[in-house]
Parts: structure tokens; C-alpha cells; sequence
């Protein structure tokens, strides 16, 4: 068995919560009881000074070990504050007392008026410094009219201004403070009779803002003052003096719509002030205006230019004004921001009804305040109607045509003609003054056909030069031709196809160039889906050095809505063969071989010349032609020597040299 003594266990002291005045000046005690495992208790002993340093005096003998509470009859709380602490007597007839734990305060509330002021300072004393973790909140409550007690504040603080809101009344004020353990702290009640002699205050200014109507809004925060009857509502004549322009009745009615459209015309002036129940006014803030809004419409430049007054008195402190603007009556949007008073709107959309107005708005954008809205129409230079391209054509290995119609009952200052190589960013290539000639063409010198796209499209400067309609873009034809290697007579023929028809292209053309001279038929006309031919000029390779290709592009002109069809050339494809001669070596004119004519392919006929020469030298027959043949004439049997000069189809000039044998 095991036994337990406690004969030498300590008590604790009671954990003392709660110091409650009451209205006659008693104090009344609140705490928790300590543990007893011993039950050794014999009393608890209470003990008060009117100072924290002491002297602390002996208040009772409390013998119940569950009492909980006592009021201290007399302790005049309600004069000043009292200090208190306890201590446990135990042991065998009490010999033992515990240490003291906390010493409280009660709470001792004071009033502070400021010269009979509206201004009330409520100064309490805490209940203990710092306040006990099981503390919640001060309470402050207020008893007006008398026998209505309401709640004033809610604070962990130890002072609150409170402001008389009525000429004169008779208030009172106590504290209170609620512990975790089920007791309430409670102040003195202190209060008297106060009259409000001072002025309410200024209305502070929300905003002042222009209605998209033209009507002014103009919005205040509820002032402290809680004896406001009504507000006055002044506003700026013309002449600039100050007249009373209207009421608004009520502490909480805080907005006034001046129904006018003055601030359409220039910044109003409206103001307002505070009136209480003594009939006495608050100053006005007279430098309060509305922001006018002042727009400027540059029509060659296509800008507005905006301008208005400042916006002052902003709570918080301004932080920019924002630009919003509308079109044709659609919804307003951000255009900007900006810290100054003017802005410049460029690349205005021309030909459009346009609105603008300026939100001023403050550094948490927790207010802001609106201009006037301006609107306007955005006048838009004329332009002509149309602006095309009825086709672009390569000319040579370096000049490309373009071909410009244009709509000519409207004048312009002329026409930008833009270049893209094979789609890349278009650059201007030159400028066209206007003419007043309908249909012109423009010659691009500086361009290598043989091996590039090139792309097209002309833009219209108006009458103040602004960049305005642009035109269709069209794209040259690029065409190539290539070998086939297993068939060395045959030549592939691609291209890209042609753009920029507003009818579309109809079908393709293809042509055969011999020695510069196109033939007169095309080889074939094929559909617009196709682009590739090939080609077999075996057949012709005796009639010239020099063979080239030609696309021809085709437009349906039934679907184009100009009533044009035109046509665009692509760049000549030149294809080089090898030159080849077959020379006799000796001619019998009485025999099989009866004349003796060098056979030729792809060789340049133009610059063709065959000379023999006899065994001393001399020259005895020369011809041009390719056709033409040697018959031995009278010359006796015997050997001589040929000389014969080409060019071929790459341009290079040859000889061929050699002996001949003429047999009789």
C-alpha cells in the first residue's frame, strides 16, 4: 500500500480575475479558487491600497474555501482607482500563507473635454499592465438618452474619442472587461452634462464627377459629427460668387445631382457644408471644380489632342488620370494613363463618331472622379474608291512591269509602289505623284527575274499625305527548267503560280523560243492547277543554238470586277546544250559520197562559217549556211583542209579544224 502525506504541500494564492466598481463605490472581487489536495485551506485573506507601491492593507478573512467572490464595502472605486491582491492561509491553523500572485486594478475611468468642445477623450486605467492572457477587449459603453445603455466602442486600447453630437445632453460612460473564466471587470460610471459648442466639420470630398448626361455628381464621406441635421449645397455663379443652391436632409444622405449641363460648357463649381442640430455650418472646400475636358481634332494627322484642368482635393492623394474614348457609340475603353493634364491621341481611327473622357483616380484607386464627355466626328479625308493592280509582267532579266488603275474622281497626293522579294517585308520602291491619268504603268529597272519572286502592291497617300488605301498584291511568275538526267533531250519546266488577278487565273501558256524568235503556237495551254511541262528537243536541234521557255498566265476576265483580262509573262528560261558537228572526212563526186556538208545540232547559225583551203594554202570555197554543201568543183583529187567557225549556245566561239579527202 502506498500512502500519500501532504502535510508539507504550499497553496497557492487565489487567481484573482475580475475588479468590479459598483454604482455606491463597493468593489466586488472575483476569483478562482486554488488547489487543495490536502485540504489544508483555512481562509483567504484580502489586502487593498489606493497606490501600487503600497501600503497594502488587510481588507478580510474569507473561511470558505469555495467562496469566490467578495465586495469590499466602501472601497470608494468610484472616486479612484483601488489595487488589490489575496493570499491563502493554510497548515494547521493557518500558520502558512502562500505568495501573491497578480495585483489588479480596478478599472478607473476618466473624462476629458477639450475647452466644452464636441472632442471627448475617455482615459481609462488598465486592469493590469500587461492585460491577463484571459482578457478579452475593453468595452466602452454609453448611457444616452439616460437609462439607455449602448455599446461605443470595442478596443484593446486604453482611451477613445467620442464626440458629442448634440447641443446639450447628459451622458455617462463606463468600461467593462470580460475574462475567460465567467466574471466581468467593470469601470466607475462617469459622465456630466456636455454641450456642443463647436462647429462640425468639413465635409470631406469623395469626388466630384461629370454624368455621361452632363449633370454633376458630388459625393462627401459622413462626417463624425452625429448631429448633423442636414447639408448645404452651394454652387459658383457665373459672375463668380457663391450662392446656396440646395439641401439635402439627413446625416447619411451624402450625394447631390446637380441637374445641369453647365459642365459641359466649362468647369463647375459646386460645394457642400455640414449644419448640425445647433444650426451651426461647417467651412466649404471652395476650391473643388469639376474637370473640363478640351478636345483638338487634327485631321491631316489623324490625332486629338486633349487638355483639361487638374482635379484637386482627391482623397488619398492623386495617382494619374486615365484616358477613355469610345467609337461610334460603343463601349468605352483605356486608351492611357498619364500624371499631366494633357494627352495626344494618335492614329485616331478617321470616318468615326469618337467620345472621350478623364477618370481622375486616387493612389489605392479606391475613388475616382469623372470630365465631361466630348464627341465629335473624326472627318476623314477623302481617298479615291478603288486602288488595283491589273497585273505585274517580267519584261527582260531585269525589269518588271506594273500596271497601275486607279479611281480618279477623288485626288490624292500620290501612290507609294511597294517590293517584296520573294515574301519578304515590303519596302517602298518609289513614289508616283498624282496625275489624274486613270490607268499608268511604273517600269522596276533594278530587278534579277531570273532568279526571284517578287511581290507588288501600291498604297494611296491622301490629299495630307497619309498613308490610306492599299491596293491588291500581285506575284511575278518564277520559271525554271531543269535536265532530266535519264532523258538528256527532255527539259522539265515548273513555275510558281501566278497572283493577283481578281478574276483568278483562266489557264497557262507555255512557249518555245528558238535563236530569240518565239513560235507561233504555244507547245501547250494548260489549266491553272498545273505548273510544270516537259519538253523533248531532240527534234529541233538542228535549228539553232539557243532555246528558251516563256509562261504566259491568263486571267478570266469574266470574274473580274473591273471589266479587265489581262495577261503576265514570266521570265525567259533559257536551256544550253552541248553543240555537236559531224564532219565527212572525204567526198567522191563521182563516186556514193557525192558532196561533202558538215552536219550540225544546236550550234548558232547566225555566226556560222565554213572556208577550205587547198595543200598551198589558198582558200577555194567559204559558205555561211549549214545547208549549203562542197561538190569537189574542178579541184584535182588530192587533200585540203577545212576551217569551220561557230558560236554556241552559251555564246562561246569555237573552231573546228581538220582534213578532207577529194577522190576522182
Amino acid at each position: 500500500m502506498c500512502i500519500v502525506v501532504f502535510s508539507n504541500a504550499q497553496i497557492k494564492s487565489p487567481d484573482l480575475r475580475c475588479l468590479k466598481v459598483n454604482t455606491n463605490g463597493d468593489l466586488t472581487l472575483s476569483w478562482l479558487a486554488p488547489a487543495d489536495p490536502g485540504a489544508q485551506f483555512n481562509s483567504y485573506l484580502i489586502y487593498t491600497s489606493t497606490f501600487k507601491s503600497g501600503p497594502f492593507i488587510p481588507v478580510d478573512s474569507i473561511y470558505s474555501y469555495s467562496t469566490t467572490t467578495y465586495t469590499h464595502v466602501g472601497a470608494g472605486a468610484n472616486v479612484q482607482t483601488k489595487y488589490y491582491y489575496m493570499r491563502t492561509r493554510y497548515n494547521s491553523g493557518g500558520l502558512k500563507e502562500s505568495i501573491i500572485n497578480d495585483t489588479l486594478q480596478s478599472i478607473w475611468l476618466n473624462l476629458i473635454s477639450f475647452g466644452g468642445a464636441k472632442a471627448l477623450s475617455i482615459q481609462f486605467t488598465p486592469i493590469h499592465q500587461p492585460k491577463l492572457i484571459t482578457s478579452g477587449s475593453y468595452t466602452i459603453s454609453k448611457e444616452y438618452p439616460l437609462g439607455t445603455w449602448s455599446t461605443l466602442n470595442v478596443t484593446n486600447l486604453n482611451n477613445y474619442a467620442d464626440t458629442i453630437s448634440i447641443c446639450t445632453a447628459s451622458i455617462n460612460y463606463r468600461v467593462n472587461l470580460s475574462d475567460q473564466s465567467g466574471c466581468i471587470s467593470e469601470s466607475n460610471i462617469s459622465g456630466g452634462i456636455f454641450n456642443d459648442t463647436k462647429s462640425p466639420e468639413e465635409p470631406i470630398i469623395d469626388s466630384i464627377s461629370v454624368l455621361a448626361n452632363g449633370n454633376t455628381v458630388l459625393a462627401w464621406k459622413i462626417p463624425i459629427d452625429k448631429d448633423i441635421v442636414k447639408y448645404e449645397i452651394q454652387v459658383r455663379t457665373a459672375v463668380g460668387t457663391n450662392s446656396v443652391l440646395d439641401n439635402v436632409n439627413g446625416r447619411n444622405n451624402t450625394v447631390y445631382t446637380y441637374s445641369s449641363s453647365a459642365a459641359t460648357l466649362t468647369n463647375t463649381s459646386i460645394f457642400v457644408g455640414a449644419i448640425d442640430s445647433c444650426k451651426r455650418g461647417s467651412t466649404l472646400n471652395y476650391s473643388l471644380t469639376t474637370m473640363f475636358l478640351n478636345t483638338k481634332y487634327a485631321t491631316c494627322d489623324y490625332k486629338t489632342e486633349l487638355n483639361w484642368n487638374p482635379y484637386l482635393s482627391m482623397p488619398g492623394k492623386l495617382k494619374e488620370y486615365q484616358i477613355f474614348y469610345s467609337e461610334n457609340g460603343g463601349a468605352y475603353i483605356k486608351l492611357a494613363s498619364t500624371t499631366l493634364t494633357a494627352f495626344t491621341h494618335s492614329n485616331v481611327s478617321a470616318g468615326k463618331n469618337l467620345s472621350y473622357f478623364i477618370r481622375a483616380i486616387n493612389s489605392d484607386k479606391s475613388i475616382t472622379s469623372s470630365s465631361n464627355r466630348v464627341s465629335f466626328l473624326a472627318y476623314l479625308v477623302k481617298t479615291p474608291d478603288y486602288l488595283y493592280l491589273p497585273r505585274v509582267t517580267v519584261i527582260d532579266k531585269s525589269t518588271i512591269q506594273i500596271k497601275i488603275l486607279i479611281d480618279t474622281s477623288k485626288e490624292g497626293q500620290g501612290i507609294d509602289v511597294l517590293r517584296s522579294e520573294e515574301g519578304g517585308a515590303f519596302k517602298q520602291l518609289t513614289f508616283l505623284p498624282y496625275t489624274g491619268v486613270p490607268i499608268f504603268e511604273y517600269n522596276d529597272v533594278n530587278v534579277q527575274t531570273l532568279n526571284k519572286n517578287y511581290f507588288y502592291k501600291v498604297q494611296l497617300r491622301d490629299s495630307c499625305g497619309n498613308p490610306r488605301t492599299m491596293s491588291n498584291t500581285c506575284k511575278t511568275i518564277l520559271l525554271k527548267v531543269e535536265d532530266n538526267a535519264d532523258q538528256i533531250f527532255t527539259k522539265r519546266l515548273s513555275w510558281n503560280d501566278y497572283e493577283g488577278f481578281a478574276g483568278g487565273v483562266r489557264f497557262y501558256k507555255v512557249y518555245r523560243l528558238i535563236n530569240d524568235v518565239r513560235e507561233a503556237s504555244p507547245l501547250s495551254t494548260l489549266n491553272p492547277s498545273i505548273t510544270t511541262f516537259n519538253d523533248n528537243v531532240e527534234l529541233i536541234s538542228n535549228q539553232g543554238s539557243k532555246i528558251e521557255y516563256l509562261i504566259e498566265a491568263i486571267e478570266n476576265g469574266s470574274q473580274n470586277q473591273y471589266g479587265i483580262s489581262e495577261v503576265s509573262f514570266s521570265n525567259l528560261a533559257g536551256v544550253y546544250m552541248e553543240e555537236s558537228i559531224f564532219i565527212p572526212s572525204a567526198l567522191a563526186p563521182n563516186g556514193v559520197n557525192t558532196k561533202w556538208l558538215p552536219i550540225t545540232n544546236y550550234i548558232d547559225k547566225t555566226e556560222y562559217l565554213i572556208r577550205i583551203f587547198d595543200r598551198w594554202g589558198k582558200q577555194i570555197f567559204q559558205t555561211n549556211s549549214d545547208a549549203e554543201a562542197w561538190d569537189g568543183g574542178d579541184f584535182p583529187m588530192g587533200v585540203y583542209v577545212y576551217i569551220i567557225s561557230f558560236k554556241n549556245a552559251r555564246g562561246e566561239y569555237k573552231e573546228a579544224k581538220g582534213k578532207l579527202q577529194l577522190m576522182r
